[in-house]
């Protein structure tokens, strides 16, 4: 488990693995914005949602939403769910960010080409470039490419959220490496923190989440 970089964050005390199922796992971002920054993944490696099987994404979804009601709880905000395909992203991963931010409308103004999914499993089959976005309020929203359509340029997701919702942190581009440790670490941690309280109670009928093991994917 200490091979993580996420697990090295947090120490040998503290397991990384926030909830998981058969086949998928949710731990901390490594790079979090904000505490509640959480990142669902296959255990099996593919480097896009779009390579997964139909029944391995519904999986992935099933976890998510339940997670999703845990930060939902202990941070009572919105939690934008967040997918992204490039030659860039190694690992398929879905982020789950509590935040204000208000994406899916920036999104639909800059991105023309998109379209609606009830379900991850509605993603076309290996779709090379995309953005999935989904809110608490209905479907996903997909949008074809992974670039600002008006500005012709890739879109930085991390930094897009940052200027959307000034309540989200990050260190500048130019902060020394210990200042991005020291980010990561205290992110890491709180995440943790948080939701150890939240998995202290139950609240209405939402389902327990299965047992976690330490057989994580690659965060």
């Amino acid at each position: 488990m200490l091979d993580s970089p996420v697990q090295q964050l947090l120490g040998a005390e503290h397991s990384r693995i926030i909830a998981a199922s058969r086949r998928c796992v949710a731990v901390p971002a490594f790079d979090g914005l904000t505490p509640g920054h959480l990142v669902v993944l296959p255990r099996r490696h593919v480097p896009s949602l779009c390579r997964l099987s139909a029944g391995e994404l519904a999986e992935l979804q099933d976890l998510a939403e339940r997670v999703r009601g845990r930060l939902r709880r202990t941070y009572e905000m919105p939690v934008i769910a967040l997918a992204k395909a490039d030659p860039g992203v190694t690992h398929a991963r879905v982020h789950l960010v509590p935040t204000l931010a208000g994406l899916v409308d920036w999104l639909a103004s800059r991105q023309p080409r998109c379209w609606q999914i009830t379900s991850l499993t509605g993603l076309p089959y290996r779709l090379p470039a995309f953005v999935l976005v989904g809110t608490d309020a209905g479907p996903w929203w997909l949008h074809h490419g992974g670039t600002d359509h008006q500005a012709g340029r890739t879109l930085q997701i991390r930094q897009l959220l940052t200027e959307l919702d000034n309540c989200l942190t990050q260190p500048a581009p130019d902060a020394d490496p210990q200042t991005w440790q020291h980010h990561r670490q205290r992110t890491a941690q709180e995440t943790v923190a948080d939701l150890d309280r939240d998995a202290r109670y139950t609240a209405g009928d939402d389902r327990p989440l299965e047992p976690a093991d330490s057989k994580a994917g690659h965060q």
